[in-house]
Parts: C-alpha cells; structure tokens; sequence
C-alpha cells in the first residue's frame, strides 16, 4: 500500500487547525446559565443533575433522532 505522504500532512494540519479554533471553546457555561431556565421541570436540573447516560441509552437517543450511531 503507497502511502501519499503529502496527504497525510494536509490531513494532519487540518485536524491541527480544527484542535486549534476547538480548544478554547466554553461548552459547560451555557449549560450552566440555563439550570434555571424551566423552574419545576427535568430541564431546570441542568448539568447540577449530573446525568449520566449508558452508550445504550445514548445511541438509542440518536436513533430516535435518525442520527448515525
């Protein structure tokens, strides 16, 4: 098997600037803004709630959704 060599380093340096522009990303602070947001529901409990859901549970989700698991 020929391994193109060039290839590998765009592919590499894609990733990289990916990684890069992801890194700094704040993906927990809106989760915590809106613990209150329903008061009295499921939703209000928010990240505090600390779910924890099985990979059963999680690809059962997306094939609910009609995502690719």
């Amino acid at each position: 098997m020929d391994v193109d060599v060039e290839m590998l380093r765009r592919f590499a340096a894609a990733i990289t600037d990916v990684a890069d522009s992801i890194i700094g990303a704040d993906v927990s602070t809106p989760f915590a803004d809106s613990e209150a947001a329903l008061p009295g529901t499921e939703f209000a409990h928010g990240t505090a709630g600390e779910y924890e859901v099985s990979e059963a549970d999680f690809t059962g989700m997306l094939h609910a959704m009609d995502v690719p698991a």
